[in-house]
């Protein structure tokens, strides 16, 4: 993918997020560690509205623990050497502390960490790695929001700023 070398090439640190179970998925993995990249593995989870797919091996409120297990391992094993699991969607099921509870154990489990793509005011993610003693990062604000090259420069300056002050600071993008 044009876009995907293109990032690559920027030579700037970059940690990746791969969505599991998808044509790429473990190629882009390979490809990236090889490179000495970091990566995530971008786990599809249940977004508020029922009318959007979040995509192939999500997990959602109405699963039991057994079922959500069997999906994580699934894409875990379709992403290797993720260093972490950050969610793709996700603001019903983020907003569940017994799902949550279930798939933060299984992240701590495996000795991995949880990235909050904090798609929802009311996640309870971070309270429940906190309570589990996994570690857990949040984003802070989306890049991309408005696809226009000019509000994503907006945003990427916000970025810039906010690291120059030496604040923690996370930002999601997307490849396009």
């Amino acid at each position: 993918v044009k876009e995907f070398d293109e990032f690559l090439d920027l030579g700037i640190p970059l940690t990746f997020a791969i969505l599991p179970g998808e044509r790429y998925s473990r190629d882009m993995a390979e490809r990236l560690s090889t490179l000495g990249f970091d990566y995530l593995l971008h786990f599809p989870m249940e977004p508020d509205d029922p009318l959007v797919n979040p995509g192939s091996n999500a997990v959602f409120v109405s699963m039991t623990a057994g079922e959500i297990e069997k999906v994580f391992y699934q894409n875990l094993k379709s992403v290797p050497g993720a260093f972490g699991v950050s969610n793709h969607m996700g603001s019903r099921f983020t907003r569940s502390s017994e799902k949550m509870k279930t798939f933060l154990q299984l992240v701590k489990d495996n000795g991995l960490v949880f990235f909050d793509s904090y798609t929802t005011p009311k996640t309870v993610a971070t309270k429940t790695a906190n309570d589990l003693s996994l570690g857990v990062l949040a984003n802070q604000f989306f890049l991309d929001v408005d696809p226009d090259p000019d509000a994503i420069e907006k945003e990427i300056q916000l970025l810039l700023d906010r690291a120059l002050k030496k604040e923690v600071t996370i930002a999601i993008g997307h490849v396009h």
